[in-house]
């Protein structure tokens, strides 16, 4: 999927953003490889020199920190990958 925007940018010659991507909590849960995609995606968009966001920070679906009626805190946090970010 990314290589027909790869090639965009190389045609082009402009710059890309990726805007935001990020996995649904359950993603993340009994082995499914959330971590994994993430890691992969990560791999990938630094091989490419992609710069990006990641959705989202704060927010009960898509979150880091996996609760949005309160300020995040350890309980409500996804700590694979916070981890993970911490180490790429």
């Amino acid at each position: 999927e990314l290589e027909k925007f790869i090639e965009f940018r190389e045609t082009h010659n402009v710059p890309l953003f990726l805007g935001e991507f990020g996995l649904y909590r359950d993603c993340f849960t009994e082995g499914r490889g959330g971590l994994n995609w993430v890691r992969d995606m990560l791999e990938l968009l630094d091989e490419y020199d992609l710069n990006f966001t990641y959705h989202a920070y704060h927010e009960y679906s898509f979150g880091i920190y996996q609760d949005g009626n309160v300020l995040p805190n350890k309980a409500s946090a996804n700590t694979g990958l916070i981890q993970l970010f911490r180490e790429r």
